[in-house]
């Protein structure tokens, strides 16, 4: 009886694990939406571009995609414009930098929403923007991007994201292994550790 407990534990166990390796595969492929700014840095009042893709076009049988909303600070920051993605899935639209924004690194955010009003797989999209500091000499380097592309950030966390968390998937596994192993090994018996 207790055999067939242990194995039905670590059969419902490496479904799990398997479940989750699904579940994490299946993130690690879904689109993200970029977005990239014509300068990383400007004045309070400076005109920007800003430019993004991956965002939900029109699909089959909508004749307009749901705008994309470019923010100011974060996600409940000023909205500085809204923008309709083409069929690719891509915007552009022309913003300017809030009279009151305060000096100091701060983000530019483009949000989308789904028919339904949810928050749109692979959204928002963040570029790094530096207020204050439109010279070359006060802005911080700026590593450059392939065409299309918007340069690694330290908030671009995606891939690092998903690879912490196939690490972790595969360290548990190996835990859970080891395991059942060893308590297969002792025969189920309890060790009694510390004082005796």
């Amino acid at each position: 009886m207790r055999t067939a407990r242990k194995t039905v534990s670590a059969a419902a166990a490496l479904v799990a694990m398997t479940g989750l390796a699904f579940a994490a595969v299946a993130y690690a492929c879904t689109a993200l939406a970029t977005l990239s700014l014509s300068a990383p840095a400007g004045d309070p009042g400076s005109s920007v571009t800003v430019t993004g893709s991956g965002f939900a076009g029109a699909g089959a049988g909508a004749a307009t995609a749901a705008p994309v909303f470019v923010h100011f600070g974060g996600i409940d920051g000023p909205v500085l414009a809204q923008a309709t993605p083409d069929k690719s899935g891509s915007i552009s639209a022309p913003v300017v930098i809030p009279q009151n924004a305060a000096p100091g690194a701060q983000v530019i955010v483009a949000t989308q929403k789904n028919a339904r009003g949810e928050v749109q797989s692979g959204t928002p999209a963040r570029a790094p923007f530096q207020v204050g500091a439109a010279g070359p000499s006060a802005a911080a380097p700026q590593q450059a991007a392939p065409e299309g592309r918007t340069a690694p950030t330290s908030g671009d966390s995606g891939s690092t994201g998903i690879a912490i968390g196939a690490i972790g998937v595969v360290l548990f596994a190996g835990g859970l292994v080891t395991f059942l192993v060893a308590r297969r090994q002792t025969g189920g018996a309890r060790v009694r550790v510390g004082r005796s």
